[in-house]
């Protein structure tokens, strides 16, 4: 298990990225054109332990996706209730090639007509996954800025001396009228989609798939539950399981190339394949086992301050024909593949 993909974020956030690097020899992360790597990322690129990978050089266009990034951004502020559904059925275009022109004529007249069902990738889906991760980074700035006010309180609700004002404990939301779309369901298979469609060849060479949207594994282990579960009589819930491992977020970056990252790896490693077998109710223990045998490494190896633990929850997608999956046929590259979700 010595490398892993992480899907269908492009830019990880340190605390993440910092832990994938000590779960996995390397992390690779597919990227549209135009959005930039984090710092972080750039440290672990020249360490050599991820790798990003780019849709196809004919897709770069980078002119024409910063301008519909633009575009996009200053009409969502003009359609805030369901802005990427309407978005998403104007950008389905019959058209045969893609054009700045086009899809901005789109967006324009979203939900003012059904524009028909032929798929289009290229521009649409970068400008998707560049969407899908402005939301994503937007809900983390103001999750970050709630838990910095129920820390410090609320210096006007303290002024006024009045608990009841719960109404001044609310911070104004960050962003408010930046960049995001609706995360719902039929949106997150649009955008697995359209990561596999972008990034093909990232899949076949890993065997354990990584998210850090909790959504995105519970939207993908319920596709295949549903698809192995043809039979009502024999149908079980897919097996989940949970450990919590130390973070090693406090980990200096040039430690990660050092022989005690190496080995936590290694028992890293030795952890997956089990869960790689058939996880039962009976590999819990065994997981737990070699969950806290990582633990005591870390903490014997690294001066890691404070107690700070993530959880790691593994589920081990069953291998499906694509005619068994049905109607989920983005799904058929995860087919067999270790789904592992992080989440602090």
């Amino acid at each position: 298990m010595a490398s892993a993909t992480v899907f269908p974020d492009g830019r990880i956030e340190d605390k993440h990225l910092k832990n994938l690097c000590a779960l996995f020899d390397v992390v690779h992360i597919g990227m549209p054109w135009v959005m930039e790597p984090t710092q972080s990322m750039k440290h672990a690129l020249k360490l050599g332990i991820i790798e990003i990978h780019r849709p196809a050089e004919s897709l770069k266009l980078e002119t024409e996706l910063k301008s519909l990034l633009r575009d996009y951004e200053n009409l969502a502020l003009w359609y805030k209730e369901g802005a990427l559904s309407s978005y998403l059925k104007a950008a389905i275009m019959g058209a045969k090639e893609e054009t700045r022109w086009e899809i901005s004529q789109a967006v324009k007249t979203m939900g003012k007509k059904d524009p028909g069902a032929t798929d289009v990738n290229g521009l649409y889906l970068q400008l998707l996954l560049h969407l899908y991760q402005q939301t994503e980074e937007n809900k983390k700035d103001v999750e970050f800025d709630l838990e910095s006010l129920e820390i410090s309180g609320s210096p006007l609700a303290d002024a006024l001396g009045e608990e009841e004002h719960k109404e001044f404990d609310r911070p104004a939301t960050p962003g408010a009228q930046d960049l995001t779309v609706p995360v719902d369901l039929p949106t997150l298979g649009e955008v697995i989609r359209g990561w596999t469609v972008l990034f093909p060849t990232v899949l076949p060479r890993v065997q354990a798939v990584v998210t850090i949207n909790r959504e995105v594994f519970d939207f993908l282990t319920g596709q295949f539950e549903e698809a192995a579960n043809t039979d009502i009589k024999s149908a079980r819930p897919l097996m989940v399981m949970d450990i919590r491992l130390i973070s090693t977020s406090g980990i200096p970056w040039q430690d990660f190339v050092s022989r005690q990252i190496s080995i936590v790896r290694q028992k890293v490693t030795d952890m997956l394949d089990l869960a790689s077998g058939t996880l039962t109710n009976g590999n819990q223990d065994q997981l737990d086992h070699q969950a806290t045998l990582i633990n005591e490494y870390l903490r014997s190896s690294f001066a890691l301050e404070g107690k700070e633990t993530y959880q790691v929850s593994l589920c081990l997608l069953p291998a499906l024909s694509p005619n068994s999956l049905g109607k989920y046929k983005i799904s058929e590259l995860f087919s067999g593949k270790l789904l592992i979700n992080l989440t602090t």
